[in-house]
């Protein structure tokens, strides 16, 4: 079950052979793949709850945590010590600071409580999370033809947060039809928001009409716009246009 776990979590260099992680012929694994069953561990509040306790006592008996950090690193939430006579020190450890979690592997590392300490004060130096995009945060506007309103507004349809570097001049691309035509339906799809650092896609946010608008009574389309309409419609979510930068 552990081996199925982690394969689906794209671990391509593990195996283990038992729960306990202690040595065995076909047991090991990489810090990639510590760091990517880290973070899906995490995820859990019981288990974050745990590995963050410092000291316990349950039936009379005092329990401390051996990782170091959690007393040295202000902001240190976990996570597990480990030591083998093959496999020497290993620690997998978790930090948080400003709503931003970093973990750090390190294996068979003699001075790993300063190597771990060092690295966090570089992470949070250099990188921060940033909210890209808050839930129905308005984007654009679009031209609405033989509707009984002239525009709709287009929105996030989802939060996004990114960890970038700090000052990294990322850009957001709207990319939308020119126009579209009544009936719009809220909620409906109509293009995305584009997230893009150096030219290269980071993240891409479905933006979605902000209120449905209904078609004019009084509007009449032309036989040709008619067609054309059709045309749209068929095609309506085929591409996009970009037309702004935000």
């Amino acid at each position: 079950m552990m081996n199925a776990k982690a394969a689906s979590l794209g671990c391509t260099n593990s195996h283990f052979e038992n729960p306990h992680g202690l040595d065995g012929k076909a047991h090991f694994s990489t810090a990639r793949d510590l760091s990517i069953i880290t973070s899906e561990a995490m995820k859990n509040d019981t288990f974050v709850e745990i590995v963050s306790t410092k000291t316990i006592t349950i039936d009379n008996r005092k329990l401390e945590n051996h990782n170091k950090l959690l007393w040295q690193y202000e902001g240190t939430i976990g996570v597990k010590t480990g030591y083998t006579i093959s496999a020497g020190r290993s620690l997998v450890s978790c930090a948080e600071r400003g709503g931003t979690r970093v973990i750090i592997v390190t294996l068979d590392d003699r001075d790993d409580w300063a190597d771990h300490a060092n690295l966090y004060d570089w992470a949070f130096e250099t990188y921060e999370m940033l909210e890209i995009a808050a839930g129905e945060t308005i984007t654009a506007a679009l031209p609405v033809i033989s509707g009984v309103k002239a525009t709709v507004s287009l929105m996030t349809g989802e939060n996004i947060s990114l960890k970038l570097p700090r000052n990294s001049g990322y850009t957001l691309t709207v990319e939308a039809p020119k126009f579209v035509y009544a009936v719009v339906v809220r909620g409906a799809v109509a293009g995305q928001l584009v997230v893009r650092l150096n030219g290269k896609i980071l993240a891409a946010v479905p933006l979605v009409y902000k209120e449905t608008i209904r078609q004019a009574e009084t509007e009449r389309l032309t036989a040709y716009e008619l067609i054309k309409r059709s045309w749209y419609k068929m095609n309506e979510y085929g591409g996009y246009q970009r037309f702004g930068y935000y």
